[in-house]
């Protein structure tokens, strides 16, 4: 994506739409860096479930604490974070519409 909007800079001389497309260039990195983080921030959230159906297995966690505290909190963020991936693309969208 970044390397497209690189070559459409090469190709204009308008200042103003130069300026425009390097901003975006610049939006898309940006939006790729965050990409990763949520990425991260879900395999860290894996880690956390996973570990919790460990020790409700050996018997080191309360299965109704799982599911009444534990659970709708990992839900809540699973739903969170989807929801930021999906404003996140929308937002990219409109730009590219400008």
């Amino acid at each position: 994506m970044s390397a497209m909007i690189r070559d459409a800079v090469a190709q204009f001389d308008d200042t103003g739409t130069v300026k425009r497309i390097e901003s975006l260039n610049k939006l898309a990195d940006l939006i790729t860096d965050f990409n990763h983080e949520i990425s991260k921030q879900g395999g860290n959230l894996n880690q956390i479930t996973k570990r919790a159906n460990e020790l409700i297995y050996s018997s080191e966690l309360n299965k109704n604490y799982y599911k009444e505290v534990i659970l709708p909190q990992i839900l809540l963020l699973q739903k969170t974070m989807k929801e930021i991936k999906k404003q996140q693309s929308d937002i990219f969208k409109r730009l590219l519409n400008l």
